[in-house]
This record gives C-alpha cells, structure tokens and sequence, in this order.
C-alpha cells in the first residue's frame, strides 16, 4: 500500500501534502503531527494529482484530506495498463 500524500509530495512537489493532521489543539500532545493519512494500491496511487490538508479548526482537532485522482489514470490504474509502483519508490 502507498501513501497518496507522499506520492504527491514526491512526484508532484507539493511537499505541503505531508502537514500535520492532529495535534493542533490539545496541550501536551507535543504539537502537529500527520497521523491521519490514506493508503492505495499500486495502480491507483499513481493516479494521485493532488493532496490538500484541510484546517477543521473550531470542528475536529484533526485536520481532514482532500485526495484529488486524475479520472483519466483512475480508469487506466483500475484497467492495469500501466506498470505498479515499487514498493521501495517512494521511500526517503
């Protein structure tokens, strides 16, 4: 499984994908941290454009995602046109 977050830090450069989700505000918690996070298959992470971090202050205490799929690449992904991801590809 894949991290769609990461996909789109990595392959996309939009390294504010990977905010913190929790942690914002309960004291003693030690801050944000992104703990909330999706996972994909092989195929479908690489339909991934975009991932938003959404504040829900006032809400929830954990911020929500927002995971935006290319309809195009979702259809190949599920069809399995294209080579998975390895799993070692998007590792630091």
């Amino acid at each position: 499984m894949h991290d769609p977050a990461r996909f789109a830090a990595r392959r996309h450069g939009k390294p504010e994908a990977l905010g913190a989700t929790a942690g914002h505000r309960a004291v003693g918690q030690g801050g944000g941290r992104r703990i909330d996070r999706g996972y994909t298959d092989a195929w479908t992470v690489q339909a991934v454009q975009d991932v938003n971090v959404i504040d829900m202050t006032g809400l929830s205490d954990h911020h929500a995602l927002e995971v935006i799929l290319s309809r195009r690449a979702l259809v190949e992904a599920l069809r399995r046109t294209f080579d998975p991801l390895t799993v070692g590809e998007l590792v630091a």
